[in-house]
């Protein structure tokens, strides 16, 4: 991905720009864990009952969906850097 962003962009743009993605796609995962686990337990004590509830393992894959995602929408706000 970084040779795709060199082509217009600066190593020092890039580089940043690919902590911040990382960076993001970490507090996402934090989050995550901290969601699933909260669902484990409302299942346990039998309070998680509702298919609306349902909270289905959608994760991006760490670096590849979710970077993606996340630099279509860095794109869609105009941030060329």
């Amino acid at each position: 991905m970084r040779k795709v962003c060199v082509n217009c962009h600066g190593p020092s743009h890039t580089e940043a720009t690919m902590k911040t993605l990382d960076n993001s796609v970490a507090l996402y995962n934090l989050y995550w864990d901290g969601a699933v686990k909260m669902k484990e337990e409302l299942k346990a004590k039998g309070l998680w009952r509702d298919g609306y509830q349902e909270l289905k393992d959608r994760r991006p894959q760490y670096g590849n969906e979710l970077r993606a995602a996340l630099i279509g929408l860095h794109s869609l706000m105009g941030c060329d850097g």
